[in-house]
């Protein structure tokens, strides 16, 4: 998948959970992520690398989005385990989300400062948008609730991209490293 398709992949995944948990079919998200992280796989150079990229991106994400729920800064329409955790439509998302990293995200590896800017306006629109849906409820405070979602977007993009470089280094469109700019030639 190269970077245009993961971009439109990433866009089609997050409607799909949007939409579906928004309307009641919050299985339609998690199918999407899956069948379409399943296609980004069979087309990657290193699907161990990624596979490896997502079983420590979703549960932490996974983590984040529950924290910003326990904070109160939002709440999210679905099914969630135990009431208190982040729904399972919102770990599909992070599932997907982690293909991003090391393909149309890339070009903020090795660029700490645009990632974090990236993050803290990125995530809380993210979240704003997924409000105008019905898939979210941002807390009573919204002031409050946008600057949590800034900060911890702010710091999680940087610190995701890094661990994406160290878990998964190889883009799987050139045989890059993302951000490097130079081609391993086979």
């Amino acid at each position: 998948m190269g970077r245009l398709a993961n971009f439109v992949a990433l866009q089609v995944t997050w409607f799909a959970c949007v939409l579906g948990a928004a309307h009641g079919r919050e299985w339609i998200g998690p199918a999407v992520a899956l069948a379409l992280y399943a296609l980004h796989l069979a087309r990657h150079r290193a699907p161990a690398a990624e596979l490896r990229l997502a079983a420590v991106v979703t549960p932490l994400g996974w983590a984040i989005d529950s924290a910003q729920h326990a904070a109160g800064w939002i709440d999210y329409a679905g099914w969630a385990p135990r009431g208190v955790l982040a729904p399972l439509w919102i770990a599909s998302l992070w599932t997907f989300f982690s293909s991003a990293f090391g393909s149309s995200l890339a070009w903020m590896v090795g660029r700490p400062w645009l990632a974090l800017a990236f993050g803290a306006v990125g995530g809380p629109l993210s979240y704003l948008g997924a409000e105008r849906l019905g898939a979210v409820t941002l807390g009573p405070d919204r002031g409050t609730s946008l600057a949590g979602l800034a900060v911890a977007w702010g710091l999680a993009m940087p610190a995701l991209l890094a661990l994406a470089s160290r878990l998964a280094p190889a883009s799987e469109e050139s045989g890059t490293s993302p951000g490097s700019g130079t081609v391993e030639r086979p």
